[in-house]
């Protein structure tokens, strides 16, 4: 490999770590967030009346459950769409190399090839 191939790798390796990190501190910080929000409202909560206040927890909740299932899928269509352009990126790159050793065992292949495009 060439000193610019293992930059371009370190790169991308710090880059993925920098944005698995940033992701882990705003879960952190949400879930701060969420700590104060119920200990600033522990009085109000178990004040009387309790029902309404329930149906509005659960509701935040269930809300909170569906927004973070669609958020899986998003991450899992990402995966998907990822590996199909990984799997293609490397089905052209595997095409290219074995049109190249073809070349290189019959040079004449390619002047027939230019000879049957080009006329």
């Amino acid at each position: 490999r060439t000193g610019r191939q293992r930059v371009t790798m370190l790169l991308q390796i710090t880059l993925g770590t920098c944005l698995l990190l940033l992701s882990v501190l705003i879960s952190a910080l949400n879930l701060w967030v969420m700590e104060i929000v119920f200990l600033r409202g522990h009085d109000w909560l178990i004040r009387r009346p309790h029902r309404p206040k329930l149906i509005i927890l659960v509701t935040v909740f269930c809300v909170w459950r569906l927004l973070a299932g669609m958020a899986a899928a998003n991450g899992f269509l990402n995966f998907g769409r990822l590996t199909a352009l990984l799997i293609e990126a490397l089905r052209q790159v595997r095409g290219s190399q074995i049109e190249a050793l073809e070349l290189e065992e019959k040079p004449w292949a390619h002047s027939e090839k230019c000879d049957a495009v080009f006329g």
